[in-house]
């Protein structure tokens, strides 16, 4: 009986970190840590893995220069029926695993330009599942894509992932160009609120504890 009081307990203490205020929230300083890394493509293609799969060699990837900003240039041939499929592993850690979707936010951001075909954006766990996956298609000359991912990622802490970008070209009549920007994952993390959450879960567990011994020698 005194472990289902301990157990219920601890659960309300949480509900009741859970019910902290969005405006408490809003006010912590947060802590930003990148995870994908050369997400600008400054170091020619390091860190990056490439494979393609399709008819022939038709693509071409190669890193340069635009308007003064480096890019990823994908190109295919007029000929071409595949896709080029850029990936890379990074590990996911944060400060407070078990309220991860309250205290952390994960955001994957993409800066692209499209000149036909597409682009498929995919996250995969440990074991290949696909956690997340966006297909991006609409050309424009500014694109940037943006998304929160925690509540796919949270239960993943502390393992590695992988994220793909895929370019793709399923019309052999017209030749297809992307540039990328930038393909980044960061880790938003508001710790302050994780250390004060654990504070006062730690506290009340040994409040709880405290009271149900003393209830037991009475």
């Amino acid at each position: 009986m005194h472990l289902v009081n301990l157990v219920a307990a601890i659960i309300g203490v949480l509900l009741v970190v859970a019910a902290i205020p969005e405006a408490f929230l809003a006010g912590v300083p947060e802590v930003s840590k990148p995870l994908l890394r050369n997400s600008y493509f400054t170091e020619d293609l390091e860190h990056w893995t490439f494979n393609y799969r399709g008819r022939g060699l038709s693509f071409i990837v190669m890193p340069v220069q635009v308007d003064g900003k480096p890019a990823l240039k994908v190109s295919s041939t007029k000929e071409a029926v595949g896709e080029v499929v850029m990936s890379q592993r990074f590990m996911y850690n944060t400060s407070w695993t078990l309220l991860s979707p309250m205290f952390v936010k994960t955001v994957l951001r993409l800066q692209y330009v499209i000149n036909g075909g597409a682009i498929r954006v995919v996250i995969k766990a440990p074991h290949g599942a696909e956690l997340k996956s966006e297909v991006i298609q609409a050309p424009n000359e500014h694109g940037v894509y943006e998304i929160e991912l925690e509540d796919a990622l949270w239960p993943y802490t502390m393992r590695y992932l992988t994220v793909e970008i895929h370019f793709i070209d399923e019309n052999e009549e017209v030749a297809c160009e992307w540039l990328m920007y930038e393909a980044s994952i960061t880790l938003i993390d508001k710790r302050g609120v994780a250390v004060l959450a654990s504070f006062i879960v730690i506290v009340s567990v040994i409040v709880v504890g405290i009271i149900t011994y003393l209830r037991t020698r009475v």
